[in-house]
């Protein structure tokens, strides 16, 4: 069976546009999938669900929109730019797309060394890919999904984006995403940490995606061959080439994660950077998202057993690299994807023992589109989650998916396939591509089950991004503004929220878009 998460990621790849607005030269039914609707300056509104912003990030804590006088208004100069400090659009997207070539060109390769040096990975394959299959049937969301793969799917898919493009527009979705009414707080990260270190998560997937990272920001590369990654990774991240202490980022062992270690003299951190998703066995990882105990909870099964294995691997060197340094330096522990869940889940095995495996020393976790991964966040250490942020670029779907929204995501499909599967053709193309609007029931039976809870299941519960905050980055008014606003938003609504189709739901999670992105907040709004 073709496992949903797959099927959603293909879907994501289907189409895509380089407009969010409705245009006369897109299609009907592309134009109903825009999910990201228009703001204004007087009145910013969240991209996602469509409803008023009512706090902008601003490092150490939030400040509200302006039409609350007796609070912090947003400094002028933030939406002021001159012409020489940003790209041209058009050289702003070709710069985009290369990035995006070369991020692709770098995960091809990866998966063919990977093949090629590795083929004991193919046992690793089996043993998650059977235990999927046995846990999907035996808890019989097999039975749930099964029968809705058929040749309606791609229909019913079109006219489920219909209907929650239309519910995000017309109302205030304040049941999908509460912002937050945060005052400033020492214990949320500034935009320039945020910004370092979405470039130490880049650089744990080597060349590649560096070369990715520098064509998307400034529009050049350094095409000089660097003689080590280790090099490579120093010059992107600021530090010198002898920091960069271990550097794991070969394809030859898929009984952990791909990752490096640099200590940072100038700031006084020992820092820990996992690599995300990269190749084929990492997709492997990623799929088998049934859950097991982990740290008094449960956590998602596969990155729970990454965590315990790379800490096996790199806990020696990372506990002599803080005893060799001074006493206030500190860990930082980031990545992005599989690797951002991965060290959330490493941030709570640590902090299981009071840190007794970091001689006590202060943890911090930042992590780039973190998957769900931890349930429920009451079970794990208040230390560990107050030290953790994750980051939501703009339509990344990463961030909410698990097996739980997809259940809830199918269940929205059964109800559109149940009626409109005794539809005439001519009937059924209409609705499908845009040209007929869904009907008033129709709408209020998807949107009713996409609030309703379906039974909990065993191995699949509600899991949650375990952080305190999640810094949800968008950009202000359109796509190609290059101005970015954040927001904050609790992580128990945004994994109820479930799955929303968009064209852009995997290109926006690319790392390199991240690093982008942040780096543009960080020089937007200078603290």
């Amino acid at each position: 069976m073709l496992h949903p998460l797959v099927l959603i990621v293909m879907l994501a790849l289907g189409s895509r546009c380089s407009s969010r607005h409705a245009t006369s030269r897109v299609p009907v039914f592309l134009r109903q999938n825009h999910l990201f609707a228009t703001t204004t300056r007087s009145t910013p509104r969240c991209k996602t669900c469509n409803f008023p912003s009512d706090r902008r990030y601003r490092g150490g804590g939030y400040a509200p929109d302006t039409k609350e006088p007796d609070l912090i208004p947003a400094p002028a100069d933030e939406l002021q730019q001159s012409p020489g400090q940003r790209p041209g659009r058009a050289r702003m997207y070709a710069q985009q797309a290369i990035g995006t070539l070369f991020s692709a060109v770098g995960f091809v390769s990866s998966s063919a060394k990977s093949l090629v040096m590795n083929r004991k990975q193919f046992k690793e394959w089996k043993r998650c890919l059977e235990g999927l299959d046995i846990y999907l049937k035996d808890s019989r969301i097999h039975e749930e999904i099964s029968s809705l793969m058929n040749r309606r799917l791609l229909g019913n898919l079109a006219v489920l984006s219909r209907i929650q493009f239309d519910a995000l527009r017309s109302r205030d979705d304040r049941d999908l995403v509460r912002l937050r009414r945060l005052h400033r707080s020492k214990t949320l990260p500034s935009r320039e940490e945020a910004a370092l270190y979405a470039k130490y998560a880049t650089a744990a997937y080597g060349e590649a995606m560096i070369r990715a990272a520098e064509m998307h920001s400034s529009g050049r590369i350094d095409t000089r061959h660097a003689p080590t990654d280790r090099s490579k990774i120093a010059k992107h991240v600021g530090l010198p080439g002898k920091d960069i202490i271990v550097a794991d980022l070969g394809e030859t062992d898929s009984n952990y994660l791909r990752h490096f270690i640099a200590v940072d003299h100038a700031r006084k951190k020992v820092v820990l950077s996992i690599r995300g998703t990269f190749n084929l066995s990492e997709i492997v990882v990623d799929v088998a998202g049934f859950s097991r105990p982990f740290m008094k909870g449960e956590a998602h099964s596969e990155m729970s057993l990454m965590a315990e294995q790379l800490w096996g691997k790199v806990g020696d060197d990372v506990r002599q690299l803080l005893q060799q340094n001074g006493k206030d330096y500190e860990l930082v522990i980031t990545g992005h994807s599989l690797g951002a869940g991965t060290a959330c889940l490493l941030n709570i095995l640590i902090h299981s023992d009071k840190r007794r495996h970091v001689h006590g020393r202060p943890v911090r976790c930042f992590s780039y589109a973190a998957p769900p991964s931890f349930a429920p966040l009451q079970a794990a250490p208040s230390d560990a989650i107050k030290s953790t942020t994750n980051y939501i670029h703009e339509r990344d779907a990463v961030p909410f998916l698990s097996i739980d929204s997809v259940r809830h995501f199918f269940s929205c499909i059964a109800v559109i396939d149940e009626n409109t599967k005794k539809m005439g053709f001519l009937d059924r193309q209409k609705l499908v591509t845009g040209y007929s609007p869904p009907d008033a029931s129709l709408r209020h039976s998807v949107l009713k089950a996409s609030l309703a809870r379906l039974p909990p299941i065993s191995g699949a519960p509600l899991l949650t991004v375990p952080a305190s905050a999640n810094i949800w980055i968008r950009e202000k008014d359109f796509a190609g503004s290059d101005d970015y606003d954040a927001q904050d938003c609790d992580s128990t609504r945004l994994a109820k929220r479930g799955i929303i189709m968009d064209t852009n739901m995997l290109f926006d999670h690319f790392p390199t878009k991240y690093e982008h992105a942040l780096n543009r907040l960080s020089k937007m709004n200078p603290e």
